[in-house]
């Protein structure tokens, strides 16, 4: 046996050629003095065989993915796992989900997969009075309520990620009587400058009548009954709204239920049912720009 692999070591020689591609058959042998005693010199082999793996593997990554790009792969591996909203969410299923936009940390919101194409990322709800809306700057810059029922998400969040991208805006609104009319807005996204939440807003279409896309909302910060930006409307209209002076539009009002003497401090949307009825149900969302 030792001298077979004496001879198979003074046939093949003892170096190992540097090009991985060399194919190879049998392991190399030391045989530099030591005339009795044979070696395997595992040093080089060990190499090359490194090297061989390594450039195989290469080679069969990017053949494989051959005219796609890594990063575009990597980049939707990353939204698959970390989306940034409700676009990036592969579920057909409305209901709540944990998003992870720029420069937040994640949170739950709750995503309607169904109106319009979906995608849509809600921010407020409306549907049963379950929920006091009139409520201090703290509360509205926060969030308050609760996903599964009535909800506002927070004027810090819809301002970080309504920054980030071009996103529209989608409200749904219903009557007592259940019929249901739209706004849609084109651009949309709050502002923050001094701490305003200050509504940016254009490109109206939908049955239900601008009554956001006005000069009592359009640029106007937001406005809480602690902290009142416009005409002393908050506390005639009992809501936090963009306001200036004063409204056309209040879904943040009074819970009335429909028909009410009172004017216009109720959910009031003025181009589809005037200041004196008070909506069953609204949902203000929105959706990256497709």
């Amino acid at each position: 046996m030792l001298s077979l692999i004496l001879c198979i070591g003074l046939v093949y020689g003892s170096v190992i050629p540097e090009n991985p591609d060399t194919k190879v058959e049998m392991p190399l042998i030391r045989y530099d003095d030591v005339p009795l005693v044979a070696k395997l010199d595992t040093t080089n082999l060990n190499k090359a065989i490194k090297t061989y793996i390594n450039t195989t593997v290469e080679k069969t990554v990017l053949e494989h993915f051959s005219g796609l790009n890594i990063l575009d792969i990597l980049s939707k591996i990353k939204t698959e796992r970390y989306p940034r909203d409700c676009e990036d969410i592969r579920e057909s299923k409305s209901g709540i989900y944990k998003i992870y936009p720029p420069d937040i940390r994640g949170f739950e919101t709750y995503c309607d997969m169904k109106t319009a194409g979906g995608g849509w990322l809600v921010f407020q709800k409306r549907q049963d009075g379950s929920v006091d809306f009139f409520r201090n700057w703290t509360d509205y810059k926060n969030g308050f309520g609760d996903l599964t029922g009535e909800f506002w998400l927070g004027n810090s969040k819809i301002h970080e990620i309504t920054t980030k991208n071009e996103y529209e805006l989608y409200i749904l609104m219903e009557d007592l009587e259940g019929e249901q009319r739209y706004a849609r807005y084109k651009t949309f996204y709050i502002g923050d400058i001094q701490s305003k939440f200050t509504l940016e807003i254009g490109g109206y279409s939908g049955n239900a009548g601008d009554s956001l896309d006005t000069i009592h909302h359009k640029s106007q910060p937001f406005s809480t009954l602690d902290r009142d930006s416009s005409s002393n409307c908050v506390e005639q209209f009992k809501g936090g709204w963009w306001y200036d002076n004063c409204h056309t539009s209040n879904l943040n009002g009074l819970y009335l239920n429909g028909s009410h003497q009172s004017y216009a401090n109720g959910i009031n949307w003025f181009t589809w049912r005037g200041y004196n009825y008070s909506l069953k149900k609204t949902q203000m969302m929105i959706r990256r720009r497709r």
